[in-house]
This record gives structure tokens, C-alpha cells and sequence, in this order.
């Protein structure tokens, strides 16, 4: 059985800022949403403004369109 589904959905990409914590874990301090991949310049600027006990992930994320 064939079927067909038709759905809208956003792409997005953030740059989070993780702090990890004395037990180990990790934890999300700050999230920035960018609509196209962010450059070189973007996470140059969000390194620069990290705290020593920080690093960044950058993710390619979707939700459901409105």
C-alpha cells in the first residue's frame, strides 16, 4: 500500500551554550536561533563571550510549520 503525506515544517539551526556543572552534567545556559547555518563570525562571537567552564554545540533542528 502506497501512501502520501504532505506536512510544512521550519528548518532552523542554535548555538547553545553548555556549562558543565561540578557533578558532571551539563546544562544549557543560552540557546540562539539562527534561520540559515550560522558562519564562522557567529560562533567566533558566542566562543569569545564563553566562561571557561562553557563550550557550544551547534544543531540543525525542524518543528512544524505554523
Amino acid at each position: 500500500m502506497k501512501r502520501k503525506a504532505e506536512i510544512e515544517y521550519i528548518e532552523y539551526w542554535v548555538i547553545r551554550v553548555i556549562r558543565e556543572t561540578v557533578s558532571a552534567r551539563k546544562e544549557c545556559t543560552k540557546e540562539i536561533e539562527f534561520q540559515t547555518p550560522p558562519t564562522e563570525q557567529d560562533i567566533i562571537e558566542v566562543l569569545t563571550h564563553c566562561a571557561p567552564d562553557e563550550f557550544i554545540s551547534v544543531a540543525h533542528n525542524y518543528r512544524m510549520g505554523k
